[in-house]
């Protein structure tokens, strides 16, 4: 590969990089703090207070059937719609951004060490726990009720996401302390 090339590989590489950043900050920003229709602030409006079972870190059979009758017919149509129109968008950007943050961290980091590159794969699996957990999630919507294995198998994705997605965060803190560490050492040995 020419120097050009690899220039423009670079620079397209970064830019979907920063496309990626931009768009899960966005979706963040709108499920979150919008008004736009079907977010998280519609949810709450029709039900005050009611935790939503994706936002809680594990549920039981009993959690989920309350959750259920607090949110009542249009609370369950709005959360049907946010799952469907945001959360599935939300888990994949979130996901790429984690992963090709760690992948991109781990190369900067540790450049003789490719096989740790396999680390970047895993905020992927977070994602696809994000998406089976919404899939139940919906089950439980539409039929408006839940067995306790149907709860248990659901929160045990939502476990996983959140242990995974959490784990992510942390993986990518320590290696932004590493490459700074690094970065700074670099530049004292260069100044002395």
């Amino acid at each position: 590969m020419k120097i050009s090339e690899f220039r423009t590989f670079s620079f397209l590489s970064n830019l979907r990089y920063y496309a990626v950043f931009v768009i899960t900050i966005g979706l963040w920003a709108i499920i979150n703090f919008s008004e736009v229709p079907f977010c998280v602030h519609d949810i709450l409006k029709i039900a005050p207070g009611v935790v939503l079972l994706d936002m809680r870190f594990g549920y039981s059979q009993y959690d989920v059937v309350s959750t259920l009758a607090a949110l009542g017919p249009a609370g369950r149509y709005a959360y049907v719609r946010f799952l469907s129109f945001y959360d599935y968008g939300f888990a994949l950007c979130y996901a790429l951004f984690f992963s090709l943050s760690i992948r991109r961290l781990l190369f900067v980091v540790f450049p003789n060490k490719k096989n740790l590159a396999v680390f970047g794969w895993l905020p992927l699996v977070g994602g696809a726990c994000d998406w089976i957990e919404n899939c139940w999630i919906l089950v439980f919507l539409n039929k408006n009720s839940a067995s306790a294995s149907m709860a248990m198998i659901s929160s045990l994705f939502t476990e996983c996401k959140w242990i995974i997605s959490a784990s992510s965060i942390v993986v990518i803190v320590v290696l932004l302390f590493i490459f700074v560490f690094q970065t700074a050492r670099k530049q004292a040995k260069g100044g002395s």
